[in-house]
C-alpha cells in the first residue's frame, strides 16, 4: 500500500501584493517513494509549487486549502539553495555506491575557488549538491536543475538523482520544462502546469500520446512531433516514452513516406568572406586550461553559424576574439580582406557586436530609446537620421511601439529582444550571441530564435551563436564549430555534430531523439529524415 508524503486539498496560494492567484484549488497527493516531474513554461506556477511543498510561502503570501504532511523524519534538500552547502563543516561527499564511479571521481576531486568559478551555476549546484548528500535523507526537491548546465552534465544529474532514488528508495520532486532531458532514466508520474492549475496528473506515457504539451509551451520530445507530422496515431505506438524501445504496426514505412513528401529546404549560398582568421589564440593569464589555441576558420557573408562545446572549451573566448572585445596573443584576424590592426580596429569591434547573455533582467531606468542613443555615444556613431536607425532597430526586433517604455519594466525576452536592436543601430556586419536560448521555456525559445533567424534571413545578417542547444544548432543553423580544450575540431553540418558519438562526447552534447528513432525503425537515410525534420518544424512554428 502506497505511504502519502503530502496530500493537497483545495490549496491556492497568492504572494502578498498580488491580484492573482499563483496557485489555483489544487488537489493532489505525492506518495513517499515516488520520481515525479513537475512540467510547465516560465509562468506556470511550478516553481511557487516547489515552494509550497518545501514549506517555504508562508512569510510570501496567503495559502487557503489544506496542506496534510506526512514527513517525522524527512529531510528536503533544495537544489535552488545549494551554495548554503558550501561552508557548511558537517557536508561531506556522497558514498561512491551511489554514483557512476567517473562522476564521483570528477565531484570528489579538489576544487579551489578559481577552479569553482569555471563551472557554470548549474554545475556548481551539482557539486554543492553531491558535496551535501547523506544517505538518511530521503526526499530531494529541486527547481529546475537542468537551466545552466551543459547537455552532458544535465545527463549526469540525471542518472545521479535517478541512482538516488533507485539506491535509497527516496521522494524526487524535479519542476522543468526540459521534458526531453528528463526523459532519460524513467519517471514514475507527470505533473503539467499552467496558469498555477495542475492541468495533468499522470504517466508520461499517457501525456505523450494527448497532444497538449506544445499549447502550453513546453516542447514535446522531438521523436513524438515526427510521429504527429507523419500523421502515426500515437494510440497504436509501444513504448511511446522510450525511444530506443518504441514500436509500431508500420511505422518505418509511414514515416519514410512522410519523409519522401517533404521538399528539401533550399538556403542561399554563403556570399564573400567576411572575416577568416589564422592559427587564432588567446591565453588567460595565470590559466593554461582556458582559452583559444591556434584557431583557423573562415566566416562567409550571411552564414548562420553555431559554435558548442562544453564549458570553458573557447566558446566564449571565441566570440571575444571575433569581436574585438579581447586581442589574439598569437595569430591574426583578417576583416573583409585586410588584416585587422590599429587602423581599422574601432570600425571593426562597431560592425561586430557580441550580445552577452545575462541569466538576469537589466537594471536600467531609462527608456528604450535612451539605451539604444547611449550605443551611439559609446561607439561615436552618429550617422544622418540617427533616431531613424534606432526606430527601424526596433521594429526589426517587434518594439516599434515601446521606445519610451522604461527598459527595467520590460519582460525578459523583451529585454533580449532589446539587447539586440542594440547590436543592430550598430551597422553590423557579423552578429555574435550568446547562449541566446538558455532557461527559456519553448515558447521563448521559439520566439527569441525566430528573431534572430529572420535577421539572417531578411537582412543577410552574419550570425554566429554559441550554444549547448542542440534543437538551436540544427533547427536554425546550417554549419557548426565544435570547440574542445581551446581548438576548433570540427566544423561541420549540425546534423553531422549531433549524430556523431565523438562529436558529442567531445563537445558536452547529448544524441538527438530523431536520430535514436530513425535507428530504431530502420530508416533508410537518417541524415536527410533530421534535417527534413527539423526544416519543416521550424517553418510550422514560424507560421503558429
Amino acid at each position: 500500500m502506497k505511504e502519502p508524503w503530502i496530500e493537497l486539498r483545495n490549496v491556492s496560494f497568492q504572494y502578498a501584493g498580488a491580484h492573482e492567484m499563483a496557485l489555483k484549488n489544487i488537489n493532489l497527493t505525492i506518495n513517499r517513494g515516488e520520481k515525479v516531474l513537475v512540467l510547465g513554461a516560465n509562468s506556470s506556477g511550478k516553481t511557487t509549487f516547489i515552494r509550497l511543498l518545501m514549506d517555504r510561502l508562508g512569510e510570501l503570501g496567503t495559502v487557503s486549502g489544506d496542506v496534510i504532511r506526512h514527513e517525522e523524519e524527512t529531510t528536503v534538500v533544495d537544489a535552488t539553495h545549494l551554495e548554503h552547502f558550501l561552508n557548511d563543516e558537517t557536508a561531506r561527499i556522497a558514498q561512491t555506491s551511489i554514483l557512476d564511479q567517473n562522476i564521483h571521481d570528477f565531484y570528489t576531486s579538489e576544487m579551489n575557488e578559481e577552479t569553482l568559478k569555471r563551472l557554470s551555476p548549474g554545475e556548481q549546484a551539482i557539486f554543492y549538491f553531491l558535496k551535501s548528500l547523506n544517505t538518511t535523507q530521503n526526499v530531494f526537491l529541486f527547481d529546475e536543475p537542468l537551466k545552466n548546465v551543459s547537455p552532458h552534465m544535465g545527463e549526469v544529474f540525471v542518472d545521479t538523482i535517478d541512482d538516488l532514488h533507485q539506491t535509497l528508495k527516496a521522494t524526487i520532486i524535479i519542476s522543468e520544462h526540459h521534458l526531453e532531458e528528463m526523459m532519460y532514466r524513467p519517471i514514475d508520474r507527470v505533473f503539467v502546469m499552467s496558469d498555477g492549475r495542475v492541468v495533468f496528473d499522470g504517466t508520461l506515457e499517457s501525456l505523450l500520446r494527448q497532444n497538449l504539451l506544445t499549447s502550453l509551451g513546453i516542447r514535446e520530445p522531438l521523436y513524438i512531433t515526427a510521429l504527429r507530422y507523419a500523421g502515426y496515431p500515437t494510440e497504436s505506438v509501444i513504448n511511446i516514452a522510450n525511444v530506443k524501445h518504441i514500436f509500431g504496426p508500420n511505422m518505418r514505412q509511414i514515416i519514410q513516406s512522410w519523409i519522401n513528401t517533404v521538399p528539401s529546404f533550399v538556403y542561399p549560398k554563403p556570399g564573400p568572406v567576411l572575416v577568416e582568421t589564422n592559427n587564432l589564440s588567446y591565453a588567460y593569464p595565470n590559466d593554461a586550461t582556458r582559452g583559444v589555441k591556434k584557431a583557423s576558420v573562415t566566416i562567409r557573408e550571411g552564414e548562420m553559424i553555431s559554435v558548442c562545446g562544453d564549458n570553458g572549451s573557447g566558446k566564449t573566448t571565441l566570440g571575444y576574439l571575433l569581436s574585438g572585445i579581447i586581442q589574439p596573443t598569437e595569430g591574426e584576424i583578417v576583416w573583409q580582406g585586410t588584416p585587422l590592426d590599429e587602423n581599422n580596429l574601432e570600425i571593426f569591434k562597431r560592425q561586430v557586436p557580441f550580445v552577452r547573455h545575462s541569466r538576469s533582467r537589466m537594471n536600467i531606468s531609462g527608456t528604450a530609446i535612451n539605451y539604444l542613443t547611449s550605443i551611439f555615444e559609446r561607439f561615436d556613431y552618429h550617422p544622418e537620421g540617427e533616431i531613424d536607425v534606432i526606430n527601424q532597430a526596433l521594429k526589426q526586433v517587434n518594439l516599434e511601439h515601446q521606445g519610451d517604455q522604461p527598459v527595467n519594466l520590460m519582460s525578459f525576452v523583451e529585454q533580449r529582444r532589446l539587447a539586440l536592436a542594440g547590436a543592430l543601430v550598430r551597422d553590423p556586419k557579423l552578429l555574435i550571441i550568446e547562449a541566446p536560448t538558455e532557461g527559456q521555456d519553448f515558447e521563448h525559445f521559439r520566439e527569441i530564435m525566430n528573431y534572430i533567424y529572420q535577421l539572417n534571413e531578411e537582412l543577410g545578417l552574419t550570425i554566429l551563436i554559441t550554444t549547448h542547444d542542440i534543437e538551436a544548432m540544427l533547427e536554425f543553423t546550417r554549419r557548426t564549430l565544435v570547440m574542445a580544450r581551446g581548438h576548433i575540431i570540427a566544423d561541420e553540418t549540425p546534423v553531422k555534430v549531433t549524430t556523431s558519438p565523438y562529436l558529442i562526447q567531445q563537445s558536452a552534447l547529448r544524441g538527438t531523439s530523431l536520430n535514436s528513432f530513425a535507428q530504431r525503425i530502420d530508416l533508410m537515410d537518417p541524415y536527410t529524415f533530421i534535417q527534413k525534420f527539423m526544416d519543416y518544424d521550424r517553418e510550422v512554428q514560424r507560421l503558429n
